[in-house]
């Protein structure tokens, strides 16, 4: 049975699983505990979380928030669990991070409670912000409304001077 301690854990973890939009799992092996602070830092502060778990909690916990994973074989080895409420901020912070130090590795995670693999994972990361990319959508809806003005204008200034050209005609 297993102890008090390990099942508040569990049941935290679980919450933590529920409540994120975007959970990582990564393999850690090789970070030092400075680096491993510093990690962890940069992901709170872009509001995320950075845990060091022990794989069977998290396999209970896996099981208690009915998220699935493809395979069981997948949680091997050294784990550390990158949660976001948002949609990959966290994320791009662990890949930059990955990508300057060639660890931690991700192995896989979940995007609204949907299993990605390792490949689709480090997609997500790759992509830019929902900021952003609600800017760029605002700059092009404008853009394309801007146009469309123009062009309405530019239809009635040469519809007034046939008009114009007309009137002279007729006198």
């Amino acid at each position: 049975m297993p102890s008090e301690k390990k099942q508040i854990i569990v049941k935290n973890l679980i919450v933590k699983l529920q409540e994120a939009k975007t959970v990582a799992l990564a393999d850690y092996q090789g970070l030092t505990t400075k680096q491993t602070e510093g990690l962890r830092n940069k992901i709170q502060n872009a509001k995320g979380d950075f845990q060091i778990i022990k794989n069977t909690l998290l396999k209970q916990a896996l099981n208690g928030s009915q998220l699935k994973i493809a395979d069981n074989n997948e949680l091997s080895g050294p784990t550390a669990l990158v949660f976001s409420k948002d949609e990959n901020t966290a994320l791009k912070i662990l890949q930059d991070f990955s990508k300057d130090t060639g660890i931690p590795k991700l192995k896989f995670g979940f995007f609204d409670k949907i299993f990605l693999d390792n490949s689709l994972i480090r997609e997500l990361a790759k992509l830019p912000s929902k900021e952003i990319i609600l800017t760029k959508l605002l700059i092009d809806l404008k853009a394309f409304i801007t146009r469309f003005t123009w062009d309405l204008k530019t239809n009635q200034t040469k519809l007034l001077y046939v008009l114009s050209n007309i009137k002279k005609e007729v006198l």
